[in-house]
């Protein structure tokens, strides 16, 4: 089949948020529906945008003066001290100044704007961008052998691959990616890339339509990369995937995510049907929804958390609900200013939700599977702190270095498995996910003696072993102590004869002193 240009691409203008429109964009035989300006919870699970907002990663006030014409900064007003995010802002003070976003169609005519700036600096600011977040968050997995680690960074990397619109319909008419959200792996004799988010950006002038087209076939390429995992998997057990990809246009950030469901990919990519499930048609009535009969009376009922986490990972499945099997559907947040502070402060957040998501082992993207299926995270693995009430915990101050330990340490152990089924939705988070909801008044009377903890024996070690080190000394000074006037040595030589002279009066201790020392003192008295 052959490629369909930017004309062929229907367009349906953005409609109420009751009924979001959406812009089509055909790429040989599949269609993609991009609904743009959607909230950030449809893209990325709502418990992680919450976690993300709990944290205050975009630091001070970032210096954003500039001159009318939007792509000027002021580098002189920038701290000696905090430098964080001054990478960003000198990349993206040289990027063009677009004047509209790419969802008013401002990629259509910005021949006059690409000229005067440097359009690879989109990807330079993005790429410092995810890059100090990236090192600030500082999340790392090891892997099951303990040998090496493994953590996502932003590359600055172009790369181009094929892309695959049905069985045995191989494409390479992609366009080259402006970098990526890699998977890196780190050890002795271990050093590998994979790409998991690729990065796209405005370098040329074309139809709104037509930038779409691109985007969804970098989409299709990053997601032909995710499904090879599965290649010993049989054509109709391929699982559902997701794809996300990170669009700048000049100043402005935006985040899309696609959705693969395991069916559809199993009748186009393999022409497999799905065992157990009956082929949708589309003559069937979409709001006909057959209602589950009811469990049995001795069936146990499932825990609170883990239903609403089900319900979670439905409501965002559900999201592709085309009948037609060809049809995708591609959700796109609103376009971020990274000038405005607002703006800046929502994408720093963003990038902080997107990648815990990732790095979580729930994200439903081939290569992230494969990689915590081999490596699985240990479960103790956002454990909240134990041995402290909530009471306690709001009125003991804490220092950077606890917070910074237990951001990294208690949420992030290497040690332990992600269990997020006791997450609730309705408590609050202290610094990254420590759960602080109320819980019922124990019963005192029937809690057992609390055992010290491993700190306390330390302290208690130490001290008993300073004791008896001091009951030594004062032993051994005991051993030497002699009359107060001294003597001389039996062969009437004048050696050095030692003192003993109490130090102070509310002092316990012997001060050694020579003879010459003692006839000092005695001739003071």
């Amino acid at each position: 089949m052959e490629s369909s240009t930017g004309q062929d691409a229907a367009v349906r203008p953005l409609a109420s948020t009751n009924e979001p429109g959406y812009l089509e964009a055909h790429i040989h035989s599949l269609t993609a529906k991009f609904f743009l300006n959607r909230p950030l919870e449809e893209l990325i699970p709502k418990k992680f945008v919450r976690m993300a907002e709990q944290r205050s990663l975009h630091g001070a006030q970032v210096p954003l003066s500039r001159a009318i014409d939007g792509c000027y900064l002021d580098q002189g007003v920038w701290s000696r001290v905090d430098r964080r995010y001054r990478a960003v802002f000198r990349a993206l003070s040289k990027a063009p100044a677009f004047q509209k976003g790419l969802w008013e169609n401002g990629s259509e005519e910005c021949g006059a704007e690409l000229g005067p700036g440097d359009p690879k600096a989109q990807a330079k600011a993005l790429n410092a961008l995810m890059d100090e977040v990236g090192m600030r968050l500082d999340i790392f997995r090891q892997t099951e052998d303990k040998a090496a680690v493994f953590y996502l960074r932003s590359r600055l990397v172009s790369y181009d691959f094929e892309y695959w619109t049905g069985y045995r319909q191989r494409h390479f008419d992609a366009p080259s990616t402006s970098g990526c959200l890699a998977l890196m792996f780190d050890g002795p004799g271990v050093g590998q890339a994979l790409p998991v988010v690729p990065v796209s950006t405005t370098l040329k002038e074309e139809p709104l339509t037509s930038n779409l087209e691109g985007k969804f076939k970098i989409i299709l390429a990053q997601f032909l990369m995710h499904i090879r995992k599965f290649s010993s998997l049989p054509g109709d057990k391929l699982p559902d995937q997701e794809v996300f990809l990170i669009g700048m246009h000049g100043g402005k950030f935006h985040l899309m995510r696609a959705f693969f469901p395991g069916q559809k990919v199993s009748r186009i990519w393999c022409q497999r049907e799905v065992a157990g499930l009956c082929p949708i048609e589309a003559d069937e009535d979409p709001e006909v929804v057959k209602s589950s009969p009811p469990p049995p009376p001795n069936h146990p009922v499932p825990r609170r958390e883990q239903y609403e986490r089900k319900l979670e990972r439905a409501r965002l499945f559900a999201l592709d609900n085309e009948l037609d099997r060809h049809t995708f559907r591609v959700l796109a947040t609103r376009e971020y200013n990274l000038w405005d502070e607002e703006h800046f402060t929502t994408v720093v957040q963003l990038i902080v939700a997107l990648e815990t998501y990732l790095m979580s082992g729930q994200a439903v993207s081939g290569i992230l599977m494969e990689t915590f299926r081999k490596n699985p995270i240990p479960r103790s693995a956002f454990r909240p702190m134990p041995t402290m009430s909530r009471q306690d915990a709001a009125q003991e101050p804490k220092t950077d270095t606890q917070i910074g330990s237990e951001e990294t340490d208690t949420y992030f152990d290497s040690d332990s498995e992600v269990d997020l089924s006791d997450w609730d939705d309705d408590a609050s988070f202290d610094d990254f996910g420590e759960v602080t909801t109320a819980r019922p008044p124990r019963d005192e009377s029937r809690q057992e003696e609390r055992q010290p903890t491993q700190t306390e024996e330390h302290l208690r070690d130490e001290d008993e072993e300073l004791t008896r080190q001091r009951n030594e000394q004062v032993e051994d000074r005991r051993e030497i102590r002699r009359p107060v006037g001294g003597h001389q040595a039996q062969d009437n030589t004048e050696e050095e004869v030692w003192w003993d002279i109490p130090l102070t009066d509310d002092e316990s201790g012997w001060s050694i002193l020579s003879v010459a020392d003692a006839q000092e003192h005695e001739d003071s008295d």
